[in-house]
């Protein structure tokens, strides 16, 4: 009987596969979870609002130098104010398996105030020039990643919970050209905060990778200071919460 010989082709893409698959207990590039180990990364990027409250439309009776003064408050968005915010992180991950890591994150956002026209005293316009918005941020999370093999990119999916602190704010007024009494809207504040992530690294070595990530994150309202008006309370500044995206690039680095 003779003897066939193989097909060189069969040969070849058996080769091609032999020499594409990892090695037997070869270490995962750091894009992918390696179980029971950790990781750290930094990251940096604008968080953008989609809808975000800050002042409601009201009148306000002002109190300034002892005179009470009725202001017509227009409707006024975090994102008139103070646009996107710069937003830098630091944070550890440890992988449970080899698609999926908890992580710890601390952050710091900061943007600054503008001046805006929040509203009318009779037929003059209200100037407010806004304090600097400042957060401290912790989160907690969980990330499930997606393995797709020979392509460089790992892209990935998460959720987080955590609390932001934001030292109480306000703005400086002005009127006629004359200067009113400055106005405290909000106290000093522990927010929650609860987001969704989706992502993706490129590994550049075994020990570093860079990314980017973006998502979708809901922050509860701030709390109200009222001390500034004349009957000690107002509905306006009850309604200061944040949905907003995130845009960050990170570097992740094995520890």
């Amino acid at each position: 009987m003779s003897r066939k010989n193989p097909n060189p082709v069969c040969l070849l893409v058996l080769f091609s596969l032999g020499f594409l698959a990892p090695s037997a207990g070869a270490e995962p590039p750091v894009s992918m979870p390696e179980p029971g180990n950790w990781r750290g990364s930094i990251s940096a990027g604008l968080d953008t609002d989609i809808n975000s409250g800050l002042v409601d439309a009201e009148r306000w009776q002002y109190r300034s130098g002892g005179v009470t003064s009725d202001i017509t408050v227009d409707k006024t968005t975090f994102n008139d104010v103070y646009g996107s915010t710069l937003t830098t992180g630091f944070e550890a991950s440890y992988a449970v398996t080899r698609f999926s890591e908890v992580f710890g994150r601390l952050s710091y956002s900061t943007a600054s105030g503008d001046t805006v026209t929040l509203g009318k005293i009779g037929n003059a316009d209200v100037k407010a020039s806004f304090d600097d918005y400042k957060a401290y941020g912790l989160d907690v999370g969980y990330r499930y990643f997606f393995d797709l093999d020979n392509t460089g990119f790992t892209p990935y999916m998460g959720a987080a919970a955590g609390m932001r602190y934001v030292p109480g704010f306000g703005a400086s007024m002005k009127a006629v050209g004359v200067d009113l009494a400055p106005l405290n809207l909000f106290d000093d504040s522990f927010v929650p905060t609860l987001g969704l992530d989706i992502g993706f690294l490129y590994p550049f070595s075994r020990d570093f990778a860079v990314g980017f990530e973006t998502g979708v994150y809901y922050s509860f309202s701030l709390k109200d200071d009222d001390s500034s008006f004349a009957n000690g309370n107002t509905n306006s500044n009850d309604n200061a919460d944040r949905l907003y995206v995130p845009a960050r690039l990170k570097g992740i680095w094995k520890f």
